[in-house]
């Protein structure tokens, strides 16, 4: 039976420092993918604010449709 030269300790140690930088690397790479490109967060809000306020046209068009003109009817058509 073959044993290993290093003592218990030793082992123990290299086993700590393993997971230390498995833990190092570990957080880099949250910190690293948390500063990334917000590009979906950015365009869904776009989405959301054009769609408020093409319901606002609509709230708008909506109090007295006799007094809005053709235009104003293509403004809210084209909004949604």
């Amino acid at each position: 039976m073959l044993r290993s030269s290093r003592k218990p300790a030793q082992n123990r140690f290299s086993i700590a420092t393993l997971l230390a930088t498995a833990a190092a690397c570990l957080l880099a790479a949250a910190i690293v993918s948390a500063c990334g490109d917000h590009s979906m967060e950015a365009r869904r809000y776009q989405i959301e604010k054009e769609f408020n306020q093409a319901r606002s046209l609509v709230d708008n068009f909506s109090v007295k449709p006799e007094l809005r003109s053709t235009e104003d009817y293509y403004q809210l058509v084209t909004a949604y």
